[in-house]
Order: C-alpha cells, then structure tokens, then sequence
C-alpha cells in the first residue's frame, strides 16, 4: 500500500492535509483577531465572526492529530468545514449571478454610482470607448470567474482532505500498525 500522492504531486495526501489543515487553523486564528480587534460590526457579527474562527481552529487542529494519530474519523471536521464552504460558496456565486441579471440589483448600482461619482473614471471609460453598461457587465463577469476560481480551489482543498480520510481509513481497515503507518509516510 502507497501513500496517495497529493494536488501538486510532491507530497504524500497526508503531508498536503496537514499543511492546508495549518493554513485552515491561521484563517481561523485572523478571523478571530479582525472579529476581536478590527470590526466595527455589531456584537452579533464579530460574535459570529468568533465562533466561525474558534471552529476553523478546532477543525484545522483535529484535521491535523487525525492525520498523526492516524484516526480517519477525526477527519470529519475539517472535511465538514469544507463542505459547508463550498456550498456556502455556490450559494453566494448564485446569489450573485442572481443580481448581476436583475434590472435593479445593488452590484450594478454600486458600479454605476461609483461611476457616477468618480469623473476620472468616466473619463478613462470614454477613453476607452466603453459604456458604463459594458464596464459594469465586464466588472460582474470578472468577479464571477473569481468567484467560481475560489469554489474549485475550496473544492480541490476538500478533494485532498477526503483523500487523506480515504487514505486513513484503508491503513485502518487492513489493520497496519504504526510502524507500517510511517514508512509510508504519514
């Protein structure tokens, strides 16, 4: 039995869910630090924004003695973490696709207002023989891209964590010792 090797092909699916699991707890831990000391949201916001960093830490930290204790169930967070982000993800690219074809939605009507108030950017747009429509019909299409670029990278993230699980739960099923465990190299 090898170990999986993970996205980029260098590492073992082990070492690549360890290292996303650590930049998972250090977005957990920068949520908390802007909840706590740079909003100025309401307390229900920065609360919520506490919670959903004490939980990427948790999940993160579980995600990462899950993999050293060779224990796939303690997967189940991190893996749980990334599912609800992807489809948080999708809903909000669908809530966003949703306003950018509406006649009145607030995505065109920041853009148009933005240009509105900023002579040099109507200017630079005339320049440049574009509309105001067509710059914010261009400006809706490039945030769409991203934001479809950031849920297959969520994806990805989520495919290299159900990986390591996989990995786990085979080492667990054929019953290899820790020994067997680390020469593979998890």
């Amino acid at each position: 039995m090898r170990n999986d090797v993970c996205c980029c092909g260098f590492v073992p699916v082990s070492i690549g869910s360890r290292l996303l699991s650590l930049l998972t707890m250090i977005g957990g831990a920068l949520v908390i630090y802007n909840s706590t000391c740079r909003s100025h949201g309401s307390t229900t916001y920065r609360c919520i924004g506490i919670v959903v960093g004490v939980v990427l830490c948790v999940a993160g930290a579980t995600a990462v003695a899950a993999v050293k204790m060779r224990k796939p169930r303690a997967m189940f967070p991190v893996i749980g973490v990334q599912s609800i982000a992807a489809l948080f993800s999708l809903l909000y690219i669908a809530a966003f696709i949703f306003a950018c074809v509406t006649d009145d939605s607030n995505v065109a009507g920041g853009l148009r207002a933005e240009c509105e108030k900023s002579p040099d950017l109507r200017r630079q747009l005339e320049d440049a023989g574009l509309s105001i429509e067509k710059f914010v019909t261009s400006v809706e299409v490039v945030i769409c891209i991203i934001l479809f670029i950031l849920f297959f990278v969520m994806f990805w993230f989520f495919t290299i964590h159900y990986s390591t699980y996989k990995f786990l739960k085979d080492f667990e099923s054929k019953g290899f010792g820790p020994a067997a465990v680390d020469s593979y190299g998890v």
